[in-house]
């Protein structure tokens, strides 16, 4: 009677994981808005001042990590999202703040939607640099408006998103990028 139980729960748990997985593959940049113009408070459903815990729990594959400045990080590879690729997403914490900061590298052939998906969202850029494929080949950023921001650079094809409380997170930013070389 107990092995029945305990197969039971696991094909429970096999399906309930199956379906996470499945429901967490929908929209790429769900920049999902939090009641004002512009707002971004999620990226694939994670929410800012998500736990690890409940990170892990929606996407039960993906790898524990410390990022280079020393913040719980978790990491996903190869997931894609409304015909957007990624090569991977990294979500840090800050402690007692959960989810601060997304860093998620997309796919070459992806970086003009990832682009106009983002001005489509949060309207144009505060700042942007020229890139030599016109501004999806460049550096955007925009600031929302309670205190988040949001890093789009073409060359390292990577979008970045820094909850209001994960300014101290954006160290590793930079520290990531001296492990991987600007990809054209």
């Amino acid at each position: 009677m107990h092995s029945i139980h305990t197969a039971t729960a696991k094909v429970f748990l096999y399906v309930l994981a199956l379906t996470t997985i499945a429901c967490s593959l929908t929209p790429s940049i769900p920049l999902i808005h939090s009641g004002t113009p512009h707002g971004v408070n999620s990226f694939m459903g994670i929410s800012f001042g998500d736990s690890m815990d409940q990170v892990e729990r929606r996407f039960p594959t993906g790898l524990i990590q410390t990022s280079p400045y020393g913040a719980p990080a978790y990491k996903l590879e190869n997931v894609s999202s409304q015909s957007i690729e990624y090569q991977d997403v990294i979500y840090e914490f800050q402690q007692d703040l959960g989810m601060q900061m997304v860093i998620a590298h997309f796919a070459p052939s992806a970086r003009t939607d990832v682009f106009q998906q983002l001005q489509t969202t949060l309207g144009p850029p505060l700042s942007a640099s020229s890139g030599s494929e016109g501004s999806a080949g460049a550096d955007a950023a925009w600031r929302l408006s309670d205190g988040s921001r949001v890093l789009f650079n073409g060359p390292f094809h990577r979008l970045v998103l820094i909850g209001k409380h994960g300014g101290s997170l954006e160290t590793d930013i930079r520290l990531r990028d001296q492990y991987i070389p600007a990809v054209s």
